[in-house]
Formats: structure tokens, sequence, C-alpha cells
């Protein structure tokens, strides 16, 4: 079969992937640094643990991830150049942890979606409770799929290769399952909220997460299924194509992003003196004001 582009050098583009990968360390480790400052900032000056808190814990960790799988790349010439389908089984297992980690993050945010809907009207504490336990729940039980389909590859190395497929497409369907989540529950809760004009900093925060991150998770998981069943040439370029606009665009930005949602200043409203539970009419803007802001909460 003639090469799709078979006039490139293909020493010339590992080089390239190189000369990128060194790019992308120097990008994710600003934004690392930039995740650990807010997540120290927070730390000093709140006591109170609510979901901007808990995401700007787990923020800094896929980036982490994939800084790690990008220094054991440094020797591999073939790392930002070669085949997913012809990956050894500890470079999948290094290579797929920063996607699960992003799942992590994103899961909170829209389980807190879903938990802001029904649970508004709760006890703080006993929606805290639920919401947490319910997403340390279903991530376990991600993870552990995913362990499953390792220790299957070890098991049958000769079915790696269609068991590294399963594994891909497993991955893309949670960020489809995260995308319809946001744009489910993220609609339904605009719907209420654009009925409380006092709280328009979160109707706007819901919706600017609402849109973004719908697009990008089902960007994320499309892209994910690209990279496993369509980047392929014998140069290397298509692959190094969709390697760098995966770690651009399906990592980096969404990182970013919420990041910027979470840091970005919002106005003081004086809630801090409604009773908890809220009353009914307020229950659904109160807590999203106790959760999704930074401030604290009158003594």
């Amino acid at each position: 079969m003639q090469p799709l582009f078979p006039d490139v050098d293909v020493e010339k583009v590992d080089e390239a992937g190189q000369i990128i990968m060194y790019i992308l360390i120097v990008l994710y480790s600003i934004l690392f640094i930039a995740c650990v400052a807010a997540l120290v900032h927070a730390m000093r000056t709140s006591k109170e643990w609510n979901v901007v808190k808990f995401m700007k814990v787990l923020l800094p960790l896929p980036i982490l991830a994939r800084i790690i799988s990008f220094l054991f790349g440094l020797n591999d010439p073939d790392y930002m150049t070669g085949v997913v389908s012809q990956q050894t089984f500890w470079q999948m297992f290094i290579t797929a942890i920063p996607g699960y980690l992003m799942f992590s993050v994103f899961s909170l945010l829209v389980l807190f979606f879903v938990y802001l809907f029904y649970l508004s009207s709760s006890k703080i504490e006993v929606f805290m409770k639920t919401f947490i336990g319910t997403y340390l729940v279903a991530n376990a039980l991600v993870y552990l799929l995913w362990i499953v389909l390792l220790i299957l590859m070890l098991v049958y190395p000769d079915e790696m290769d269609y068991i590294h497929e399963v594994e891909a497409t497993y991955s893309a369907f949670l960020f489809v399952v995260v995308g319809a989540g946001f744009c489910l529950y993220g609609t339904k809760l605009l719907i209420v909220l654009r009925k409380q004009q006092q709280m328009t900093f979160i109707t706007k925060r819901v919706f600017v997460l609402t849109i973004v991150c719908t697009i990008l998770m089902m960007l994320r998981s499309i892209w994910t299924l690209l990279n496993q069943f369509v980047f392929d040439s014998d140069t290397g370029l298509i692959s190094l194509f969709g390697a760098t606009f995966n770690d651009l665009f399906c990592e980096l930005l969404p990182v970013a992003f919420i990041l910027l949602v979470l840091c970005w200043p919002s106005t003081k409203v004086a809630y801090s003196e409604v009773k908890d539970p809220p009353p009914e009419e307020l229950a659904l803007p109160v807590r999203s004001y106790q959760a999704l802001s930074d401030i604290q909460e009158a003594p």
C-alpha cells in the first residue's frame, strides 16, 4: 500500500515530535505550577471544603501524570509519532493515566450538577456526603474496570491490540457520558437559575461550564477513537498530529479552562445568613453559591 505521505522523511518527523514534546512539557509545567498555586491559595485562605476546593485538589493530577508520561518518553523517538495500536503494555498504561484522571476531574463537576438539581434543598452536610460518596463509588468502579482490562492485556498478550481497542472505546464512552451529563443537567440548572436574578454570576458560570465542557468532553471522546482507529501512517506524521492535538485541546485546554473558571473573581452575595436547609425557592441558588464560589460564609 502506498504511504499517505511518501515524500516525508521519517527521521525528520521523529525529530519534530521530540521538539513538540519539549514544548508541551514546558506548557504543561506552567499549567501545573498555576494549578498548584491555586490549590495552595485555596488551602491558606479557607478552611471550608466545597466543590471548588475539591476541584483544585484534583486539577493538577492529570497534568502531572502527562508530564511524567513525557519524561518516560524522552529517550523514545517514536513517543509522539508511534502508532497507538502498536504500543507496548507499559506505554499504554503510562499514556492512559492522564485521561482517566481527566475523567475524575470532570465527573466531579458533572455529578455536582446532577446532585445540585435533585438535592439542593437538603442540609449541606447531607448534600456533600451523598455527593462525595457517589463520586468515590462511581470512580472506583471506573478504575476497577480499567484495571481489569489492563490485567487482560497481561494475561492474553496475543490479544493485546484487540483489548486495547476495547479500552479506548471504553475511555471514549466515559467522556460521552460526562459530556451528555453536562449538556442535560447544565441545561436543567440554567432553566431554574435564570429565575433567580440575584445569582447572575452563578448562572453565567453554569452556562459557560455547560457549553464549553459539553464540547470539550465530546471532542475528547471523538479524538480518543480517532487516535486509536484512524491516525495511523508509515511516516508517523498523522500520529504526531493526533497526539499533539490531543495534548493541546483535549487535556491542556480543558484543565486551563476549569482553572480559569474556578479562579475567576465573583461578586460576593449576601446569602450567608440564609438558614440551612434554605427555603425551597432559594435552595438551588444558595447551594450553588455555597459550592461553586470560593467565598467563605460569614461566621
